[in-house]
């Protein structure tokens, strides 16, 4: 198959809430006490009870406007004691490509929309749902962009795909630029 190059770009980038009621064990993999309007499967949990990645597994008791929502998470927590009234983001994770064939991030542009600094991060899941950080809680300042070119270049496996999670809604664009095709 001959190389090629492909850009993909998404506007608008950007789900996610936050609540300021959650409890959170020793050592847990729940969260409970909260509202979990907006909070999806698969959401990127911003609190710094757990370690950077750790997304939602499920959502054990829906409470949309209430505090009476739990969901499980994919690791557990780094509490030595358990807390109550914390604020935890759940940030909504977007994809913007998965390949069809082996390609090559070779470079990207995620700019900020807001007038206020963000964090962001960029995902590779593998086809195995394995997720792996490429970029975590980056910021970028209001005004700004952060540019995905100088760290060298990610392969990009079939089925794998490069998704994005912000902590603002609508808060970047996202443009990335891909070589497909190659062996």
């Amino acid at each position: 198959m001959a190389e090629s190059f492909a850009n993909k770009s998404l506007r608008r980038v950007g789900v996610t809430s936050s609540v300021h009621t959650a409890s959170i064990g020793v050592a847990t993999d729940r969260i409970t006490n909260i509202s979990t309007f907006n909070v999806a499967v698969g959401a990127l949990v911003d609190s710094n009870s757990f370690i950077g990645g750790t997304r939602v597994l499920a959502v054990n008791v829906a409470s949309n406007f209430g505090i009476g929502g739990s969901v499980t998470v994919d690791s557990n927590s780094n509490n030595a004691s358990a807390t109550t009234t914390q604020t935890v983001g759940f940030n909504s994770v977007t994809a913007i490509d998965t390949p069809s064939d082996k390609s090559i991030l070779i470079g990207g542009t995620l700019a900020n929309n807001t007038d206020n600094q963000l964090k962001v991060s960029v995902i590779l899941s593998q086809q195995d749902n394995e997720h792996i950080n490429v970029i975590h809680d980056v910021p970028i300042p209001a005004g700004s962009s952060l540019v995905l070119s100088d760290a060298g270049k990610l392969v990009v496996g079939i089925g794998s795909t490069l998704s994005i999670a912000v902590n603002a809604d609508q808060g970047i664009d996202a443009s990335i630029s891909l070589l497909r095709g190659v062996s």
